[in-house]
């Protein structure tokens, strides 16, 4: 609240405080060691350091998850299915907070195609969907420590119910256009 007083203060122009230098006026004898080119420099630099720390950390964390995991194959985990593409889903383990693939290759008895607008894996004969924020558990079935790449094995699924089964419906009531977008139909009259 202080900074907040000051700062309009300093804004409207008042003039009884003391000690607070009005900003646009030069400091009278100071001279500073750099020039804004030079500031600039050195912003980039650390801001340049700093994401390469970051990296290094997050490379250091995954390989942590992994080494553990790789003690861990068989193991059943519960977790909820982060991320859906064409080739599986992402599922973060519940506790453990890593993440690993259930690749679609391994969801048997249907051929699952991934519907974008409801972020859903659809299997084309029985339907069944798998989508973001589904609970599910997992087995481990593969870990590359080197490549820092789990892969698990789908054992049970709970969906998440709500909006996304009715985009499901909706989207299977629709025709499809040549392009894979959905034909519009005419009003009647």
């Amino acid at each position: 609240m202080l900074v907040h007083r000051l700062i309009k203060s300093l804004i409207e122009g008042e003039r009884d405080l003391k000690g607070v230098r009005r900003l646009g006026r030069p400091r009278k004898n100071k001279s500073y060691p750099y020039d804004i080119e030079e500031v600039v420099r050195l912003g980039d630099h650390c801001s340049f350091a700093e994401r390469r720390a970051d990296e290094a950390v997050y490379e250091v964390l995954e390989w942590i998850k992994c080494d553990f995991l790789s003690d861990q194959i068989g193991d059943e985990f519960g977790g909820v299915i982060s991320a859906v593409t064409k080739f599986g889903l992402f599922v973060e383990l519940s506790g453990v907070h890593a993440e690993g693939l259930v690749h679609v290759s391994t969801l048997l008895g249907d051929y699952y195609q991934l519907d974008m607008k409801s972020q859903c894996l659809i299997g084309e004969r029985r339907g069944n969907s798998f989508g973001l924020g589904d609970v599910v558990t997992v087995q481990v079935a593969r870990v590359d420590v080197d490549e820092r790449k789990i892969d698990f094995k789908l054992l049970a699924h709970s969906p998440m119910t709500g909006k996304r089964l009715s985009l499901r419906k909706l989207s299977k009531g629709r025709k499809q256009m040549k392009n894979g977008g959905p034909e519009r139909r005419k009003k009647k009259r």
